[in-house]
């Protein structure tokens, strides 16, 4: 077994009562990170109120409508330690409504947002939202998943379905 992730050499050693002989090859065996699967999440009438950006730190992502969108290519840089700027803008097809919004940071990556401390903003209102979230110091040298939620009336969690309103995650890379 492997501890971490990586390309490994091998060396076979046989022995017997006319001696030993040893064989090396290199880069033989490659050991790959177990990938991190999420819970899906998405709201639907999402052409009624969608999450229409996301600024978190120096990313700055405008998007348009849809129930669920993989923004996970698109990297959040945070520090450890420190409190990372969050404002998220909801849009409209007409009215404004009141959104609640919520977001999780799987600090401990396990593939949930149910642990202490991984809910991370929580707020509501009928135009952009402000705040900041609390990056842990332990958090430093992490790569993870950020989940961004908006949801119409009440507050989303962080799994399932609802109706009207939008999800979104990012990968936060914490230095």
């Amino acid at each position: 077994t492997y501890a971490a992730a990586g390309v490994y050499d091998v060396t076979l050693t046989v022995s017997n009562s006319a001696g030993s002989d040893t064989l090396t090859r290199s880069d033989y065996i490659t050991v790959s990170d177990t990938p991190i699967t999420y819970c899906a999440s998405s709201g639907s009438n999402y052409s009624y109120e969608w999450i229409a950006r996301v600024q978190a730190g120096s990313l700055n992502n405008p998007s348009g409508a849809a129930g669920y969108t993989d923004f996970t290519a698109l990297n959040v840089p945070a520090t450890a330690g420190a409190a990372l700027s969050l404002t998220l803008t909801p849009g409209f097809s007409g009215s404004s409504y009141d959104e609640y919004w919520r977001v999780w940071v799987d600090y401990n990556r396990d593939g949930d947002f149910d642990d202490t401390g991984e809910t991370v903003f929580s707020q509501s209102g009928r135009s952009a939202v402000s705040g900041s979230i609390n990056v842990p110091a332990s958090a430093a040298g992490t790569t993870t998943r950020m989940r961004v939620s908006m949801r119409y009336n009440a507050y989303p969690a962080a799994c399932g379905s609802f109706s009207y309103g939008e999800v979104e995650d990012y990968t936060l890379v914490i230095e």
